[in-house]
């Protein structure tokens, strides 16, 4: 029994293995895994102070209490060495320090008695990623900026308390570049342009001091010349996104050696500004990954500037993985399938999203000829002109056989059910999402029917709303289709053995 005991116990305290199970618990269930055992105590305190809030972090060295006025809150008594003992006993644990957004405001003063009595200069020494996602004084950040910061994240929020003056702005980002130097990734999430401007030559400076940084997300309005020129020099980044923003890009020039490194490009502007940007002998011809979003304001191009435009992707762009094409929503403008051809000539393509292209003639021999023509593609998202498709859902039964690895589609259908079939309809055979959009559906049970021939065991159906009576009766006949289909198929298959 003691052997038993014992090895059960060993089992159990296999550090790795409960890490592992005390990821996927609550903090409630974490606070009570804490209390079993010492054992379990030290990998469940682990994952509760893996992520915390300021609010929390800095509750552990005073009590914390509102003010009279019951808006700004401070310490009600002053910090001693036992006070930092009890800190650091959970300090080592936190990885992701999040400034959460309050109606509360911290005192100056609970941070400056933080600066003055702590034991050493990184609070935090396991620190890899800090998102300031609310209004704080700029000391909080250089309290701990640690060198150990591996990810920032800044909202709008956070940048509010930054942009009231360049100075004010100047000396918020003056701490990144002196002390968070070892970044890897950096995402300025500012949803709104009114003074952004007052960022851009602090943020400049600061991220040309950033030697490691790979990832980087933007708001578009910050995309100038001198942003270009500054980032383009990065020697790591790999990663650029440009985020929505509502004034567009400015940036037009291009160093020659930029962007050593780059392999996804996530950009938001003009038609014509992208063209000129890929047209110049600095532009990264080696990009894998590519997302371009009209700046819709900016941009009504024809149809002969939408070809021109594909043309001079698949051009310089041959090794490109991932591709998504968002160009402006112009309802006038109908575009032929045969305008996208061009990227099919992409072999190595894995993930092709075309959204909002006005396009009212793709076919099942389309839909084909982009399988054939890629067959490594595993994910297509293809959104056209709504309520003008005339690809029958049936078309899926074309295209399953072709298309050995692909897990993700969606597609806009046509209310007919076209039910000249096949006998045998080969099912997908690696799809685990397909998506209908707002296509409608005349005949739900003719369209469960086939789709639980066609589809394989664990693929889930998602629809635009949740109110379309049509889609969610389909996906309420769909399993109980599905099984009788597997029960056929092994009774088939033991009449073959027989």
């Amino acid at each position: 029994m003691s052997n038993s005991t014992s090895t059960s116990h060993s089992v159990l305290s296999l550090g790795d293995v409960l890490s592992n199970i005390f990821s996927y618990s609550t903090q409630a269930d974490n606070t009570s895994n804490a209390r079993v055992c010492k054992v379990w105590c030290g990998h469940a305190l682990n994952e509760i102070w893996h992520s915390v809030t300021i609010f929390g972090l800095i509750a552990l060295l005073s009590p914390v209490v509102k003010r009279r006025d019951a808006t700004i809150m401070k310490y009600s008594r002053a910090i001693h060495a036992d006070d930092w003992k009890r800190f650091d006993e959970y300090a080592w644990r936190v990885h992701c320090l999040c400034f959460t957004p309050t109606i509360y405001k911290y005192s100056d003063s609970m941070f400056s008695q933080i600066a003055h009595t702590r034991p050493r200069l990184e609070l935090l020494p396991n620190l890899t990623e800090m998102k300031l996602c609310g209004a704080h004084p700029p000391l909080v950040a250089t309290l701990f900026g640690h060198a150990s910061v591996r990810t920032l994240v800044m909202t709008s929020l956070a940048l509010g308390t930054c942009v009231e003056s360049s100075d004010s702005a100047s000396a918020m980002f003056s701490y990144i570049p002196s002390q968070m130097m070892n970044l890897l990734e950096v995402r300025i999430e500012a949803t709104i342009d009114q003074s952004l401007h007052l960022l851009h030559y602090p943020l400049c400076r600061a991220l040309r001091g950033l030697p490691f940084l790979q990832v980087l997300h933007l708001p578009t309005a910050l995309m100038t010349n001198d942003m270009v020129i500054s980032v383009s020099s990065l020697p790591n980044l790999r990663s650029l996104k440009m985020l929505p923003s509502t004034d567009p890009a400015t940036f037009s020039s291009l160093p020659s050696n930029g962007f050593p490194s780059l392999s996804l490009f996530w950009m938001t502007a003009s038609i014509s500004q992208t063209t000129s940007w890929f047209l110049k002998p600095g532009f990264p011809k080696g990009l894998t990954d590519l997302s371009f979003t009209s700046h819709s304001s900016a941009d009504s191009p024809t149809a002969e500037v939408h070809r021109d435009f594909i043309w001079m992707i698949v051009s310089n762009l041959k090794s490109l993985v991932h591709l998504s094409l968002s160009p402006p929503g112009d309802e006038s403008v109908s575009l032929p399938f045969n305008i996208l051809e061009p990227i099919l000539s992409l072999v190595g393509l894995q993930t092709l999203k075309l959204v909002d292209h006005h396009i009212t003639e793709i076919g099942k021999d389309d839909l084909v000829k982009i399988f054939e023509s890629l067959p490594n593609l595993s994910l297509l998202h293809f959104r056209h002109r709504q309520n003008e498709s005339k690809l029958p859902l049936t078309a899926l039964a074309a295209i399953s056989p072709i298309s050995p690895k692909l897990t993700d589609l969606s597609l806009d259908f046509a209310a007919t059910l076209d039910l000249d079939l096949p006998d045998i309809v080969t099912p997908f055979l690696h799809l685990r999402r397909l998506g209908v959009g707002m296509s409608p559906v005349a005949a739900p049970i003719k369209a469960a029917l086939f789709l639980s021939r066609v589809l394989p065991d664990g693929c889930t159906l998602h629809f635009a709303s949740k109110g379309d009576l049509d889609w969610e009766k389909v996906q309420e006949l769909l399993p109980a289709f599905t099984q009788v289909r597997q029960e056929e198929r092994r009774f088939s298959l033991s009449l073959t053995h027989t």
